[in-house]
């Protein structure tokens, strides 16, 4: 079973597929919902996503501790296609029979499972 990307939302910028940075110091989170291919309902992830100068950068600074506590999606130079290619590696290493193995996979891969407001810890 793998894991589908639901959805996603950033609260730093509206539209992710169509924004452009205006150089390639770019960090902010991501909430991703995944579930199984055969619902309309998943779980909630949060996600760093970085390029080395944008964590340099003073508001990187600022929230690297936050995102050095989980997995970052750490690209070389920004793209929201590089976005996308690497959440899709991510959910393909998380294939398994079945749905709670998954979810395990899937705190390994990603900050976390958000219930309500409450972001749940990794799970090693």
């Amino acid at each position: 079973m793998r894991p589908d990307l639901k959805s996603w939302h950033c609260a730093d910028h509206d539209s992710l597929s169509t924004w452009v940075p205006d150089d390639n110091d770019v960090v902010y989170w991501l909430e991703l919902t995944l579930g199984p291919e055969d619902s309309e309902t998943g779980d909630r992830y949060l996600v760093c996503v970085a390029t080395p100068s944008g964590l340099a950068s003073t508001y990187g600074q600022a929230i690297a501790p936050a995102c050095s506590r989980g997995p970052v999606i750490l690209l070389k130079n920004y793209s929201w296609a590089n976005v996308l290619a690497e959440i899709n590696r991510r959910l393909d290493a998380a294939s398994s029979p079945e749905w709670p193995d998954v979810q395990k996979s899937l705190g390994r891969h990603f900050s976390g499972n958000i219930r309500g407001n409450k972001l749940e810890p990794r799970k090693e």
